[in-house]
């Protein structure tokens, strides 16, 4: 009897201390989220900041639009003579790549320097069938764009995807006026697209054992 007595003496004791630890732990993540929480967005933005001239830019689908006004914007500084739009079907006989392609000769850009690829589904699929445009023209570098959130996955994917090419990849972010990664927590938008990168980006490490 006195031993069940201590044992659950002890446990109390336990129990006790464990909620004190939480509560300080949570008590400390509330009054310093303004330093850590900037961290979980700009973890997933890793875009490269010195950009050299490549063969083509590849222009993921997605978006409102930043990411083709973007490659648009690269294409026009003379980083590259050619855009690859890659995306695929979104409705019937339509393809994100067509949608891109007419907003790219929208902003300028002469149908002639405008490649598709309109087959890709998913980050991965738009890197695997970008690679095989790169080598069928001949091509060894590249700009990669899309939004800054999903920098990290499309490095992944694409790295991924071009290991052993010889294809010299870089990685820029669009602007993206309706996220802000140092309040992302404030705003619903932030919320949920920071939330869903984190899940897709796990998906794809379990799913692709990376």
């Amino acid at each position: 009897m006195c031993t069940v007595y201590h044992n659950m003496k002890a446990l109390k004791h336990k129990g006790l201390g464990l909620l004190i630890i939480t509560a300080g732990l949570s008590l400390f993540l509330l009054t310093t989220k303004s330093f850590w929480l900037p961290f979980v967005a700009s973890w997933l933005m890793v875009g490269d900041k010195n950009l050299h001239p490549v063969d083509v830019i590849i222009v993921l689908s997605g978006e409102q639009g930043e990411r083709v006004a973007t490659g648009v914007k690269l294409y026009q500084e003379g980083l590259a003579p050619r855009l690859l739009m890659t995306g695929g079907p979104v409705e019937w006989n339509v393809a994100a790549a067509d949608i891109m392609a007419e907003q790219a000769k929208f902003l300028g850009v002469p149908e002639k320097d405008i490649v598709l690829e309109e087959r890709a589904t998913s980050t991965y699929e738009n890197a695997l069938y970008s690679l095989g445009i790169l080598k069928k023209n001949g091509w060894h570098s590249a700009i990669v764009v899309t939004s800054p959130y999903h920098l990290r996955r499309t490095r992944l994917a694409f790295n991924n995807a071009f290991r052993g090419s010889g294809i010299r990849l870089s990685f820029y972010g669009a602007e993206d006026p309706w996220l802000d990664p140092t309040r992302w927590w404030l705003q619903d938008r932030g919320i949920e697209v920071v939330g869903l990168e984190y899940f897709k980006l796990a998906w794809y490490v379990i799913h692709n054992g990376i």
